[in-house]
């Protein structure tokens, strides 16, 4: 008897609905997440099968840029027209948003990230004291420089002073 009412009626279950358009009764419940696929309104569980197959049908061309094929592009099509479908993909958009932003404080905590703004000043501040300490070879080691009297001699020297002002910063770099 139930049967009959609901071909009559042309309702389905979800099953039933699979069964008649020869898909699995996922791609049922995933089109219907996208609006395709209609429920009898009043919390049946029923499919109205005429309405889902007009919906699908029409939904269903396959476009050839697809890269999913036709399902793909039945369900990129839905999701495109269905206010329920647009919904829940916002929705979810919102759900990887959060989550990728809980992941990033939790990776923050866990020191693996740190802030760009943090890496800027402490590059700002390193290179700041390496400029002061090149700068102040001349003034602190000029007279020691004019007693040099042969040219590699001087540039031996100042190589030195230059090694030793990158050494003192790269030691900065690393108690920071």
């Amino acid at each position: 008897m139930t049967k009959r009412k609901r071909k009559a009626g042309r309702l389905a279950t979800a099953a039933e609905y699979a069964k008649h358009r020869g898909i699995s009764r996922q791609a049922v419940n995933d089109a219907e997440k996208r609006g395709i696929v209609a429920r009898v309104r009043g919390g049946s569980r029923m499919i109205d099968v005429a309405a889902s197959d007009r919906a699908w049908d029409e939904l269903a061309m396959p476009r050839s840029n697809s890269p999913n094929g036709p399902i793909g592009s039945l369900l990129e099509r839905a999701a495109a027209t269905s206010p329920t479908a647009s919904l829940n993909a916002e929705r979810a958009r919102k759900m990887r948003a959060d989550a990728d932003l809980a992941e990033l404080r939790l990776a923050q905590k866990r020191g693996e990230v740190i802030a760009i703004d943090e890496v800027a000043r402490e590059q700002f501040g390193v290179l700041r004291t390496l400029r002061n300490r090149l700068r102040a070879i001349p003034a602190r080691e000029a007279a020691l420089l004019f007693e040099i009297s042969d040219v590699h001699g001087l540039r031996h020297r100042l190589a030195a002073l230059i090694d030793e002002a990158l050494l003192m910063a790269d030691g900065d770099v690393e108690t920071a």
